[in-house]
This record gives structure tokens, sequence and C-alpha cells, in this order.
């Protein structure tokens, strides 16, 4: 009885998910290679990533995924997003997956340098051996307020869904007048 009560209690707790939000050219992704201790997300000076990134420990992968990065459509059919909480549904992730390798994976799918970032990936999940990611995920979002509409898209429709909203801003433009808009958004 004690061990059933154990594992429903395990399957109930849920790390919490932290969005790292802001204006391109914060340092958003830099911050996150900080916490983890390790270069895994592509970062610039100017504006780079362009997909969301789940980055989970590397003990949450599921034992289908044998790579550190999964790569996922933009788009299957009617849906437009590929969905985190099914991560463990093999048959699901496998029907979104476009690509598959390491961190580096993201260079090519995931940042606008990319050669492949505006045609076909629309997410992709990273797994790190970091200690941060024992207790939470992180997720990597671009940059709103670029040229790009679907920057803003991703970033406030998936801040809608995390737990908790870590906003980074310039330190020589803090709250500019459209920060405050896209604060109201958040």
């Amino acid at each position: 009885y004690l061990d059933d009560l154990n594992l429903i209690i395990e399957k109930s707790i849920v790390k919490p998910k932290i969005a790292i939000v802001g204006h391109s050219d914060t340092g958003k992704s830099t911050l996150i290679n900080s916490l983890l201790g390790a270069e895994k997300m592509p970062a610039s000076w100017t504006p780079t990533t362009s997909i969301a990134v789940y980055i989970k420990h590397i003990s949450d992968r599921p034992a289908f995924i044998h790579e550190n990065a999964w790569v996922f459509a933009n788009r299957l059919g009617k849906e437009k997003e590929w969905d985190e909480s099914k991560l463990n549904d093999e048959e699901y992730c496998k029907s979104w997956k476009i690509a598959e390798g390491d961190a580096d994976i993201l260079r090519t799918y995931g940042i606008r340098q990319g050669t492949k970032h505006d045609k076909e990936a629309g997410s992709a999940v990273v797994f790190v051996d970091s200690p941060i990611l024992n207790t939470c995920d992180i997720v990597d979002l671009p940059g709103y307020g670029t040229e790009r509409k679907s920057d803003d898209a991703i970033t406030f429709g998936l801040s809608k869904r995390v737990d908790v909203i870590i906003y980074l801003s310039q330190a020589n433009a803090f709250m500019r007048g459209d920060e405050f808009d896209h604060l109201k958004q958040l």
C-alpha cells in the first residue's frame, strides 16, 4: 500500500517550468547557460533563439529518446505546436520529430542564423545533466519586439503555460514604454 501511495505521489509532483522572457538581445540564453553551468543554448550579441526550447534534466529523458536533443516541427496537420506535456508519448513525439542529435543541432534548427529555422522547426527539447534541472525545467524563448511577429506569438503563447516567468531587461533601457505593454501581455 505504501509503495503504491508513494508512486502516486511521485507521479503527481511536477517540476515547475521557468521561462526566461524579455526583449531580444537581453541575454536570456546566456543566463540559461550560466544557470546550467554549460554552454548548451546558442547565444550571440544579436537576436538568436527562434524556437521554444524546453530544457530538462537528463534523467527526465524518456527511454525511447537516445539523443540529448530532439527538434519538433512548427506544425503537424491542424496542430500548431508540439505539446511538451506529451513528452512521454512515444508515438506523438516521433510524429512531430524532424531532427535529433546533441544540443548543437539547435544551431541548425533553432536560431535565426540556422539553415532550417524558418522552414521547419517550432520547438525542441534538450536534456542536460545540470543540478538546477533536478528542481525545475527551463524554457528558452525567442525575444519579443523583433521584426518577426512569430517570435512574439511563441513567447506570449508559451508564457501562459509556465509556472514562473523571469523577465530580463537591458540595463541601459530598463522598463521602456513598450516593456509595460509586453509585461501586461505576460
